[in-house]
């Protein structure tokens, strides 16, 4: 009986992770063939250095998304509606950037919704609601489930620029050589390090440089 049990609970877990898999989505390499990747930020709008980030990517011509902690949307409403104006994706990254195993997976899902509230109140236009990017990129499977069934889709990432992990944009620059960014990938920075927005656009040119180009993501 128990070996029955634990089949069928494999079975079971077997068939949920293919019914999150087009739900999840970590990179999109069907659209290599364009050389195609994206640019993310987690854990903004953050004052000036979001600001900084939005004038380069408006100097370059380039579309990308913010994935946003409802705190921060609170203190910058202004900068969290002129990344909507701009043409970017905004999504949800909780409201105090928690971990649904340390801080409890129901108060993690309130806050999920709680902070579409908040976002969906400063820009009611918003485009491409329902998307959500773990904070730490941890989420776990059933929170998944959870938030799979109240309609989210959720955004991970394929290469972390590591600037959560340096401290100037030389190091920072560095790292982005040694990650070696493809067609495909969606790229994991942060608009609240100085390092970041200084750095971006060298960054933007360095991949470029390669035959790349930066799309939105294939929502």
């Amino acid at each position: 009986m128990n070996n029955i049990i634990k089949l069928i609970k494999g079975y079971a877990k077997t068939l949920t992770e293919l019914l999150l898999f087009r739900r999840i989505l970590w990179s999109y390499h069907h659209n290599t063939q364009h050389n195609q990747l994206a640019l993310t930020f987690d854990d903004g709008p953050s004052g000036d250095n979001t600001v900084k980030i939005l004038d380069t990517l408006l100097k370059l011509n380039i579309q990308a998304s913010f994935f946003v902690t409802g705190n921060q949307a609170l203190k910058h409403p202004e900068i969290l509606l002129r990344i909507h104006t701009d043409g970017h994706i905004i999504g949800n990254h909780s409201i105090t950037h928690l971990m649904p195993n340390k801080d409890g997976r129901i108060k993690y899902i309130k806050e999920i919704i709680e902070n579409e509230k908040i976002l969906s109140k400063i820009v009611p236009a918003r485009k491409h609601k329902k998307l959500i990017r773990p904070p730490y990129g941890y989420l776990g499977l059933l929170p998944s489930i959870i938030l799979v069934c109240l309609g989210y889709r959720i955004i991970m990432w394929s290469k972390d620029s590591n600037d959560s992990y340096t401290s100037t944009s030389d190091e920072l620059l560095s790292q982005i050589d040694k990650i070696t960014p493809v067609a495909g990938d969606i790229l994991l920075f942060h608009d609240d390090y100085t390092h970041t927005s200084d750095a971006l656009h060298d960054i933007i040119c360095r991949i470029e440089r390669n035959g790349l180009t930066f799309s939105t993501l294939p929502l």
